[in-house]
């Protein structure tokens, strides 16, 4: 899952919640609002920062693992080429194949790992999301706020429906990282 998918996913999520607060059309004039920039929230909340170094550090190690296996390849590719003149035609067919088997194990287990490493990204911005909705709905209450709306959906407001460095403290006070679980 892409990182904009998944923000997509949790702004639509929290969009939902704010507008599911109960609003009364009799009260709609005394409605309180605020605006939340969830995208800020995401790239530079606690969580979100850990979650994005935990991410780093995955893909480092896993670029490295990467690297090493191709090592691999090319140094036996590199003998197998050496060694072909003393092959007869059979050998060469063999040894042509048991390196082909290889660099697809290869392709194999680097697409197994990409996989993995998004399915743990997804779970966990998913944690991350279930927590801004959670902390967004804490300062929506104790603020009295009836609607609580995205930055992304607001085309023009003013600056003082902004809460999020509110719901940023609020989230921050809650949860200061999330686990990337890479199996």
């Amino acid at each position: 899952m892409s990182v904009r998918l998944a923000r997509k996913i949790i702004t639509s999520t929290i969009l939902f919640l704010a507008l599911a607060l109960p609003l009364s059309t009799a009260h709609a004039a005394d409605t309180s609002i605020g605006v939340v920039d969830v995208e800020r929230i995401l790239s530079e909340s606690l969580a979100a920062k850990s979650l994005q170094t935990q991410v780093e550090t995955q893909r480092k190690t896993f670029l490295s693992e990467i690297e090493k296996e191709e090592n691999k390849l090319r140094e036996e590719q590199k003998k197998i080429e050496e060694q072909r003149a003393n092959m007869s035609k059979e050998e060469l067919a063999q040894k042509a194949q048991e390196f082909e088997t290889k660099r697809l194990e290869a392709r194999k287990l680097l697409e197994k790992r990409k996989s993995s490493l998004d399915k743990a990204y997804a779970e966990a911005m998913g944690s991350l999301g279930q927590a801004v909705s959670d902390a967004v709905g804490k300062v929506a209450k104790d603020k009295g706020y009836d609607l609580v709306i995205t930055k992304q959906n607001v085309i023009i407001g003013s600056t003082s429906l902004e809460i999020t460095e509110q719901v940023m403290e609020e989230l921050n006070k809650t949860i200061s990282s999330v686990k990337l679980n890479v199996q």
